[in-house]
C-alpha cells in the first residue's frame, strides 16, 4: 500500500470480547508461566528439587499458573491487571 496508511487491526482478545457472537475468551498467563519457571529454577538450586516443588505448590509435578476468562464485562479489569504487572498488550479497553 504505497503512500497510504494501513488501518491498524484490533487485537484478537479485544475483538472477541466485543463480538456479540463470543461470550468470552480464555487467556493463558504466559507472564506467570515464565516468571514461575525462573522462580522454580532458583529454588531448585537453593533448596533441591523436591523442596522447591513443594514450596511452589506443585501437584504431581505440575504448577498451575491458571487462565483468565475474559468477557466484555471484565475486559477493562483484565487490562488493569495486565498493566499492574507491567505486561504489554496491543489494545486498550473502551
Amino acid at each position: 500500500m504505497a503512500g497510504g496508511r494501513r488501518k491498524r487491526r484490533q487485537p484478537a482478545c479485544q475483538r472477541r470480547c466485543e463480538d456479540v457472537h463470543h461470550d468470552a475468551t480464555i487467556a493463558q498467563r504466559e507472564y506467570d508461566m515464565g516468571y514461575k519457571s525462573v522462580q522454580l529454577l532458583k529454588l531448585m538450586t537453593e533448596k533441591g528439587v523436591e523442596a522447591a516443588l513443594a514450596e511452589m505448590g506443585a501437584v504431581d509435578g505440575v504448577i498451575d499458573t491458571g487462565v483468565d476468562v475474559v468477557t466484555a464485562a471484565n475486559l477493562k479489569d483484565y487490562e488493569v491487571a495486565l498493566d499492574a504487572k507491567g505486561i504489554p498488550h496491543e489494545w486498550h479497553a473502551p
